[in-house]
């Protein structure tokens, strides 16, 4: 069974259709953010993705564009009874601890920028993130 993920940026939005044990990448869609203002866009877009594909219940995704992540909830809701899940809204303290004074400042991209290094790599490292630039540390013995 294949899931959904994606990351809903400022100017592009990617989705991709990943496969759920092995995480295959099965397809890819970037697209201008502010399309998803267009009627039917999402729709028609959503629909080619998931063509003769068995596709999970729920997706997830990072955004920091809430307008346009409230309108992807909803076509997804509607059209392909996909629920949608922002990283942020789950219980992140069991998966990775954030050492910032102000939790909510982290965006949901960073976090999974962290998961992800911490799971393929279980090493500490650096990872820059890029148009505005962050970097996050990451201390395995910490995540222990």
């Amino acid at each position: 069974m294949d899931v959904l993920i994606g990351d809903i940026g400022n100017t592009i939005t990617k989705i991709c259709l990943i496969e759920n044990k092995s995480f295959k990448v099965k397809k890819v869609a970037y697209f201008e953010s502010e399309k998803i203002l267009i009627k039917n866009f999402l729709r028609r877009k959503l629909k080619n993705i998931f063509k003769n594909k068995e596709i999970n219940k729920f997706a997830l995704f990072s955004s920091v564009v809430p307008q346009y992540q409230l309108i992807l909830k909803k076509v997804l809701k509607k059209f392909f009874k996909i629920k949608l899940k922002e990283i942020k809204e789950n219980n992140i303290k069991k998966i990775v601890k954030i050492n910032i004074k102000n939790k909510r400042q982290v965006g949901s991209d960073r976090i999974a920028n962290a998961v992800g290094v911490y799971r393929s790599y279980k090493l500490n490292c650096i990872v820059l993130t890029f148009p505005v630039v962050f970097i996050n540390l990451i201390n395995w013995r910490i995540q222990k």
